[in-house]
């Protein structure tokens, strides 16, 4: 055992020492104890592992789970992307969700669009999650644009076309009031349009 203190010393530069307790005893000041060469060696690993860690918590929503009827995935992105008052998280997503997925709003539509509401709340999440995880550097600029850009793909996917024409317009004349001059959104509605169109004239021919 002594020969093998002798060699990691001669090494290393470390001091070790024989304790009853934990067998070896590793001096408080290790870097000033080692050689150049391991104490460079021991600076790159840290450095590393803080850029690493930075790295992976900046963009990564793995953590933020998503909840039926809840908001809550909204508040955990921000603490990672911190994009502000004026981000998408707390600008946007947060005050509508909290909006439409409120008892008061709810029970102003039918039984359809309340659950139509629930789903489509989940599904504009999951597309947050989904773009995060796909590009871990992304700016708050794209976060806003990706997650808009999802609008009208979950709103037809969860039955937006469906749900009875007095709930759609509710609904639109919330969001239009403060989004008329936004160009992404009103491109989302105009896809919408597209996507429900066909749908909507069959309903109306029938009528």
């Amino acid at each position: 055992m002594k020969k093998t203190y002798s060699k990691i010393k001669a090494n290393t530069g470390l001091t070790i020492k024989s304790d009853k307790t934990n067998g070896l005893n590793i001096g408080s000041s290790i870097l000033s104890n080692t050689t150049p060469i391991i104490k460079s060696i021991i600076l790159m690993i840290l450095t590393a592992a803080t850029l690493f860690s930075f790295s992976t918590f900046a963009g990564d929503l793995n953590h933020c789970a998503i909840k039926s009827h809840s908001c809550q995935f909204y508040q955990c992105a921000e603490e990672s992307f911190q994009c502000g008052h004026s981000g998408y998280f707390q600008a946007f997503a947060t005050p509508y969700c909290s909006l439409f997925l409120s008892d008061s709003f709810l029970q102003k539509n039918s039984n359809q669009a309340q659950a139509w509401l629930v789903d489509v709340a989940a599904c504009l999440q999951q597309a947050v999650k989904e773009s995060a995880a796909d590009n871990n550097n992304m700016t708050c600029s794209q976060v806003r644009l990706k997650a808009i850009q999802a609008h009208a793909q979950c709103y037809y996917k969860t039955g937006f076309c469906q749900i009875p024409r007095n709930d759609r317009m509710r609904l639109v004349g919330v969001l239009i009031k403060d989004t008329w001059n936004d160009f992404d959104i009103l491109k989302q509605g105009l896809e919408i349009q597209m996507l429900c169109g066909p749908q909507w004239q069959q309903n109306f021919d029938k009528e």
